[in-house]
Formats: C-alpha cells, sequence, structure tokens
C-alpha cells in the first residue's frame, strides 16, 4: 500500500461518502425554490498511525474505495420537483450508510489471503509491527503515539488468517485516555492498567469461543437475514396507520400525484428528507410497499452500524451481539416496518455516535466535522433531533482529557447549522413559515397526550427488559474499567431520555435512538464479564447459613457456560414479543407508532369506491380521518379538533357547528372507529348523538377476527360507517 496523495484519499471514503450527501442535503432549498442543489467543496485528507502499527500505519476500515455522491441540480418543489427529491433521497442516505458499509470487506480483509511475514504492513486492522519494509520499528511521532492510545480496542476473538495472536501487540487500549509527555516514552512498554491486563489475560476466550474471520462473516450475515425476516415478515398485511398516512402522502405531493395532493400538502410538521426517498414509490405505482421496505432497508442498516460501533468500542465480539440484540428487538422491529421518519433518524443518530467515537479514539478533528454534519442529517430526519447537540455537549464537558479546540468546536457548530438550515430555509422561499411556527407552538403548549409514566413502563419492555438489566449490569460489575466510552453511551441516552420524559408530547416511537447505545452497553457485559470473578469461596467459608447459602448460590453461578446460556435467553425473550409484533392483523387496540390501523385501508378503498366525490365526512379524530382521506381521497374533519388554534394541529380544520353542518346538509357521513373511541371516549359518545339525532343508518363495517371472554373466535367491528341525513 503507498503513503502518497492518492492511498491518504481512498482511506478517508467513508467521511468523502458521509459528507457528499451532507453537502446535497441543503437541496431542499433547491426544491423549494427552483434554484440548483448546491456543489461539493474539495477536501483533503491526512493519513493517520494506528495503535502498534509502524510509521504511517492506519486502519482496515479506511481502506475502502467508495465513490462521492455527485451534486444534482434540477427545478423543484411541489409535483415538479420530483426527479431532485428522489436523486437527493438517495444521494443522502446511501451516502451517509454506503460510506459505513462499504469498509466491510476490507476490514474483514481477503478470503484466502496467503500470510505475510511478521514485520510487514499485512492486513490485520493496523495491529502489525514493524515498517512498511519489514525493518525494524522507527521511534514514531508525538501525533501517532496519542493516536495509538485512542484506538478502540481490537477483536481479540477474530485471528487474522495465517498469523497465531500477538498478545498485547493484537490488542488496543481498553479504555483510558492515556498522554504521553515526550516522544522518547514511546519506545517504551506502556504500563498495562486493569482493563489492559483484563484483555490481555483472554477473558472473553475463557468464556466464548474464538471466531475467526470467516465466522465473523456468516454470524453477522445471520444476523441480518433475521432482522430481515422479521421486517419483511407480512409488511404489508395491515394498512398505514395515521403517521404513515401523513408522511407516504407527503411523499405524494412531492411526487405531483393528483389524487393526494389537495389532502396532504408537502409542508406539514418536518423535515422532507425520508419523504423524498418515499416519494420514488409512487413512481413505481407501489407507494405503500416501497415506502415500507426503504424503512426495513435503513432499519437493517441500523443494526450494521451498531455491529460497527460495538465493534469500535468494545471489540468484534461485543459488536456482534449488539447487531443480534438490535435485530430481535422489539422497540426496533415495530418501527421499522413502518413508514417512520424515527427509523431513518435512529440511523443517521447512531452513524453520528460512530463518528463521535472515531474522533474519541483518534482526536482527528475530520471525524469532528464528519459527526457534526451526521447531526445535521439527523435533525433533517426529524427536526426534534436537535436535542442530541445536548449529548454532544455533555460528552466533551465530562471528558476533560478529551482536548477540543474552540475554533473546531465553532467550525462543527457553523457545519451543524448550514445543513439544518435547509429546512427553515425551504419552508421561507416556499412561503410556509408559518406552518412550521404554528407547528411549534402547538406542540409545546398542547396538553399531554399520555402520563408521565408512559416511558418508563413502556420503553423498558419494548427495548426487552433483559437488555436493560444487562446494560445496567455491565456498568455496575464492570464499574472498575469505566472509561470515556460508557460517558459517551450514556450521554447518548441520557439526555434524550430526559428531554422526552420532560416534554407533554409523548409518542412510542420517539426514544428509538437510544436503542442502539443500550445494546451496545448489553453487549459489553456479555462479552466482557467472567462470571467466575464472583466471590463465592469467601461466602462459602462464612459462619453465617444466609451468607454460605448465597455463596454456594453464587458458586453455582461461576460456570463457563453461564454468559451464554444468559444471552441465549435475552435473545429468546426479545424473539418471541417481536413475533408477535409482526402479526396483529387480528388486533383491536393500537398504540400511535406501534403499528399499521387494521380495517383502516379496507374502509378508506370502500369509501372512494362507493362515497360519492363531492361528499364530506366526520370521523372521531384527525388520526382516522388521515388513513381515510389517503385511502379514499374524500373530505373528513375529525370531530376532536379543537376551534381554538393553539390547541390543534394546524394543518386540521375544525368543525365550527357539526349540528348545522348536517342540516344543511354538507355533511352526510360519520365514522366511528374502536381505535379512535378507546383513545376519545368523550367524543365517541358525542359522535353517537349525532348518528341517534340525525337518524344514522349503517353503511358499510368493517371488522377483524377477535377472541371473545369465553374463547370463541368471533369478528369485531373496527370501523362502522353511518350515513345521516337532516
Amino acid at each position: 500500500m503507498g503513503t502518497g496523495p492518492t492511498a491518504r484519499v481512498r482511506r478517508a471514503s467513508p467521511l468523502l461518502l458521509l459528507l457528499a450527501g451532507a453537502i446535497l442535503a441543503p437541496a431542499q432549498v433547491a426544491s423549494a425554490s427552483g434554484a440548483p442543489a448546491g456543489h461539493r467543496p474539495d477536501a483533503s485528507w491526512r493519513s493517520y498511525p494506528v495503535a502498534g502499527g509502524g510509521a504511517g500505519s492506519r486502519p482496515a476500515g479506511d481502506r475502502s474505495g467508495g465513490a462521492r455522491s455527485a451534486p444534482v441540480a434540477g427545478p423543484g418543489g411541489g409535483g415538479d420537483g420530483a426527479p431532485i427529491w428522489l436523486l437527493l433521497a438517495g444521494g443522502v442516505l446511501v451516502g451517509a450508510a454506503g460510506g459505513l458499509i462499504l469498509p466491510l470487506r476490507t476490514r474483514w480483509g481477503r478470503t484466502g489471503a496467503a500470510p505475510r511475514p511478521e514485520g510487514s504492513r499485512s492486513h490485520d486492522g493496523g495491529r502489525g509491527v514493524g515498517t512498511r519494509d519489514g525493518g525494524p520499528a522507527r521511534q514514531r511521532p508525538r501525533a501517532a503515539v496519542v493516536a495509538d492510545l485512542f484506538m478502540a480496542p481490537a477483536p481479540p476473538d477474530v485471528a487474522v488468517r495465517g498469523r497465531p495472536p500477538q498478545g498485547l501487540r493484537a490488542t488496543r487500549p481498553a479504555s483510558g485516555m492515556l498522554r504521553l509527555a515526550t516522544a522518547e516514552r514511546a519506545t517504551q512498554p506502556l504500563p498495562l492498567s486493569p482493563p489492559l491486563q483484563l484483555l490481555r489475560s483472554g477473558l472473553g476466550d475463557r468464556v466464548w469461543p474464538r471466531l475467526g474471520e470467516r465466522s465473523t462473516r456468516w454470524i453477522l450475515a445471520g444476523i441480518l437475514v433475521i432482522g430481515a425476516t422479521l421486517r419483511l415478515w407480512q409488511i404489508n398485511a395491515v394498512g398505514l396507520n395515521s403517521d404513515e398516512a401523513v408522511y407516504s402522502g407527503q411523499g405524494a405531493s412531492i411526487a405531483g400525484d393528483p389524487q393526494l395532493s389537495p389532502f396532504f400538502p408537502t409542508f406539514r410538521a418536518h423535515p422532507l428528507l425520508f419523504q423524498s426517498l418515499v416519494s420514488i414509490g409512487y413512481l413505481l405505482h407501489t407507494p405503500e410497499v416501497f415506502g415500507r421496505l426503504a424503512a426495513v432497508v435503513l432499519g437493517l442498516a441500523t443494526i450494521y452500524v451498531t455491529y460497527l460501533l460495538g465493534r469500535l468500542l468494545y471489540g468484534n465480539r461485543a459488536g456482534l451481539i449488539a447487531a443480534g440484540l438490535m435485530a430481535l428487538m422489539p422497540y426496533h422491529v415495530v418501527v421499522t416496518r413502518q413508514i417512520l421518519l424515527d427509523g431513518p433518524r435512529t440511523l443517521m443518530s447512531t452513524v453520528t455516535l460512530y463518528l463521535l467515537a472515531r474522533f474519541a479514539l483518534t482526536e482527528r478533528v475530520t471525524w469532528f466535522y464528519a459527526a457534526a454534519a451526521g447531526l445535521g442529517l439527523t435533525f433533517l430526519c426529524k427536526e426534534d433531533s436537535v436535542i442530541m447537540l445536548g449529548a454532544f455537549y455533555a460528552f466533551l464537558a465530562l471528558t476533560p482529557a478529551l482536548r477540543t479546540g474552540v475554533r473546531h468546536i465553532v467550525g462543527a457548530g457553523a457545519l451543524f447549522a448550514v445543513l439544518a438550515a435547509a429546512y427553515p430555509l425551504s419552508l421561507k422561499l416556499a412561503h410556509h413559515t408559518s406552518t412550521g411556527g404554528h407547528f411549534i407552538v402547538w406542540q409545546l403548549f398542547r396538553r399531554p397526550n399520555h402520563a408521565i409514566t408512559f416511558y418508563p413502563t413502556v420503553v423498558p419492555v419494548a427495548i426487552g427488559l433483559g437488555v436493560v438489566i444487562a446494560a445496567g449490569l455491565g456498568l455496575w460489575l464492570l464499574l472498575h474499567e469505566s472509561s470515556w466510552r460508557e460517558t459517551l453511551l450514556l450521554s447518548w441516552i441520557a439526555v434524550p431520555a430526559c428531554f422526552f420524559q420532560l416534554f407533554p408530547v409523548k409518542g412510542f416511537q420517539y426514544l428509538l435512538p437510544i436503542a442502539p447505545a443500550i445494546a451496545v452497553l448489553a453487549a459489553r457485559f456479555f462479552a466482557h464479564w467472567d462470571p467466575r470473578t464472583l466471590p463465592a469461596a469467601a461466602a462459602e467459608r462464612s459462619k453465617r447459613r444466609v451468607v454460605r447459602l448465597a455463596g454456594g448460590a453464587l458458586a453455582q453461578l461461576r460456570r463457563r457456560w453461564l454468559m451464554p446460556v444468559a444471552l441465549m435467553a435475552v435473545l429468546i425473550s426479545l424473539a418471541v414479543p417481536s413475533w408477535h409484533s409482526v402479526d396483529r392483523a387480528g388486533a383491536t387496540t393500537f398504540l400511535a407508532g406501534s403499528g399499521g390501523l387494521p380495517g383502516g385501508r379496507e374502509a378508506g378503498r370502500w369509501i372512494g369506491t362507493h362515497v360519492p366525490a363531492s361528499a364530506q365526512m366526520m370521523s372521531i379524530g384527525p388520526s382516522m380521518a388521515n388513513v381515510l382521506e389517503f385511502y379514499g381521497h374524500r373530505k373528513i374533519y375529525g370531530l376532536s379538533v379543537s376551534p381554538n388554534p393553539l390547541h390543534r394541529n394546524p394543518v386540521y380544520e375544525a368543525m365550527r357547528n357539526p349540528d348545522q353542518m348536517i342540516r344543511d346538509n354538507d355533511l352526510q357521513y360519520i365514522v366511528w372507529d374502536a381505535f379512535s373511541a378507546d383513545r376519545s371516549p368523550f367524543f365517541a359518545a358525542k359522535m353517537m348523538r349525532f348518528v341517534e339525532r340525525y337518524h344514522g343508518h349503517v353503511a358499510h363495517t368493517e371488522s377483524v377476527p377477535a377472541v371473545s371472554p369465553d374463547g370463541h373466535r368471533v369478528r369485531t367491528p373496527v370501523v362502522i360507517i353511518y350515513e345521516v341525513s337532516p
């Protein structure tokens, strides 16, 4: 491998792909104004040394030669801007994810590669010794020493083909931000801190079998296949829910669909990055399936990035375990089967976390800028991701050993601001600034939609109690090994968890971005804790019977098979509810963000076929109204929408006087649904009074199979359409 400019550019290809997608993101402005998209500035990259390597060595993960995304220009906005939105969505998302996925083959090396001499720069993840020509190692500059001390722990369970393990030389430092005062200390043996001694003693190898590179590939491929199976199983069996209908309707407006554009304007409440990708489905005439398949692909990319994050922080075994937990996690499975913004936001949030970890490991400001760009793309997926700036600040403030210059912080903040400005600027150029402002006011002053105990009681169960417990046990039992890694992950968890816990609006899927960090912490426990460290012997010698009994129980836990069995139990506890969640065709209860809406698609299609085009309808709330408008293409009002602008979504239109509308024959149909009735019993009862008062009769009923209290299979009505007359 060369060390010239060409080699240096190849090493930075993941960043080039990510930044290329980031530069394309502001073309949302071009889509709204008709201006051409911006150009991509040139960037120069420098190679950096890695732990244990000779001068000029580099990690194998930076050897990919991924192509750069090209800038796109053209008119946009509304129905005329479909092509640019499609290319922008593909460029940004593929560029961001591809920059991390492409180095996979390079990191693992080539299958069947011949072993190289001990002193040569073999493809061993940057952990070789000696110089490029096989000679003795030269004294390295101070920058190389500092970079070595920040490198992630190498996967001790992955042996390079044809080469035996090399002890400490094959293992990167496990924790601690050690710094050397002079370059002369680089030639002296590094003192072994307790974490280094633990890794050198082969803790993981005493509990887990050693994995070769081919085994790692097959295990990771199997994890992705299992994750894809859960997310694709009966993916289109149930129609869209309210949020899916809104985001898919925005995609229809971007693509210029004449039937849905009157009901779903392009600018509603959120940035349009993912909706632009969904709009491709309307060109392919499969909007529902394409939108959900796009969400699945991005969910699988999140699993892979979680593997990279776990491997970077805690080794290859921890990365595989974290990926397996994410693949089976009900929380992630349910959300990434739907056309929701939280799946793409979780992907970009995890990519940002990975880039920030790379910055902490190398102290190269390039990774810091890349993390800022990743956070900007996260914001363009969903604007409430701006709270992750707090996680950035918390990590930097709690890690004083990580020195970050003020000018670098200002530069990264400016990069984030430029990307994030694409959303408000597009609203400005499209003359929709009032829409975003009204939506923010409504979100801040609306009444809470769930109790304050919603997240503590719902989200841990969705993530998996076993995963949460394992993450907590790892923080406790491995406390003596704590480092900046745990600070980074806990900052990424605590900031959004505290914010949404205090925020009045609580959605099931809002905390999904913290799931990868929790999975990595749980994987750390399974991969690095040895059950034989339990103090059972001292307890067995105690004079107290209770203590001796406890010691005997601990002695039974001091088994090599404990951690694999515990991991298997946790995986099964995740797989069972995940499999149950993908088969909700007969459900009669609904939680926003937890799945499709049974009966909504069928009722909407009946409306589109049997109800006159000029007819107007009323439902209990706007959720069912969105679904029926998407499938039925008829105007539907929500009875629960408040006439006070401060208490309603600015997009929804309130009914001033339903009685008057029915008497004037401006309202001909009333729709009752079990899901809205369960959430708003007051408005459900009020609507049924209109049905009784104006001689309503059943025009259509949608029902789903259910189990009665006595155990019999019955069909339960979920949607009933009444026709009323004055």
